[in-house]
């Protein structure tokens, strides 16, 4: 790329889950790049007997 050609804007695509984008937001910002954040999931905290019994089978 010469001096002069404008530098082409890219994108990084997100998957990460809801609320945890923003670190990756400012490192692609960093580098000249957006971010567009497509969360497929939100983590949730269960810590009850149910759960626990689950997660040993």
């Amino acid at each position: 790329m010469s001096a002069t050609a404008p530098a082409r804007r890219w994108h990084l695509v997100s998957l990460r889950p809801s609320g945890r984008h923003e670190a990756l937001r400012r490192a692609a910002a960093r580098h000249g790049g957006g971010l567009i954040a497509l969360s497929s999931c939100r983590l949730r905290h269960f810590d009850d007997a149910a759960s626990r019994r689950r997660l040993d089978d």
